[in-house]
């Protein structure tokens, strides 16, 4: 190999090298130009949104992407996604704005199981059924599934009739 080509080579390498090494940085802030910590930002490549990496802003708001990307996208809970095209060196600072839509109210209601079978013993909640509106304890276990049954008038208790599946 001749010299001219090799310095050639080692020029084309140092150039692509360059081009991939380059560093992409800037700082989020909010409307009222307060940092908006912990943003993520993500370099992307186009024409399919590839992820090539991605970072999230310091406490201050500030980040530093240490590779090139076609497309960069900025997001956090609350505001609505920022994106730059072909983002070079200091982008400077990116205002985030909040998000023009709100969610509605969530409501979440859980009910617990009205039996459930333990390995020692079998629990049955009347919270929210018919039983809860028994006069006594008494009444209110001669009502539950699985009868048990009385062998006196002080209602004690000596076995059960059938078994709670």
């Amino acid at each position: 190999m001749t010299k001219k080509s090799l310095l050639t080579a080692l020029f084309v390498c140092m150039v692509v090298l360059c081009a991939k090494a380059q560093n992409i940085s800037g700082r989020v802030v909010d409307e009222n130009d307060a940092p908006i910590p912990y943003t993520t930002v993500v370099a992307m490549q186009l024409p399919d949104s590839t992820f090539l990496g991605g970072v999230t802003t310091d406490n201050d708001g500030r980040f530093v992407l240490d590779m090139a990307c076609d497309l960069l996208k900025i997001t956090f809970v609350g505001y609505d996604p920022k994106f730059v095209s072909q983002p070079k060196g200091n982008l400077g600072t990116l205002k985030m704005n909040v998000v023009s839509s709100q969610l509605q109210e969530v409501t979440i209601a859980a009910k617990r199981p009205e039996i459930t079978s333990l390995p020692d013993r079998t629990v049955v909640g009347v919270e929210s059924t018919l039983l809860s509106s028994s006069a006594d304890g008494i009444d209110m276990l001669r009502k539950t599934p699985g009868r048990p049954s009385f062998t006196s008038t002080t209602g004690a208790c000596i076995r059960w009739t059938r078994s709670i599946t």
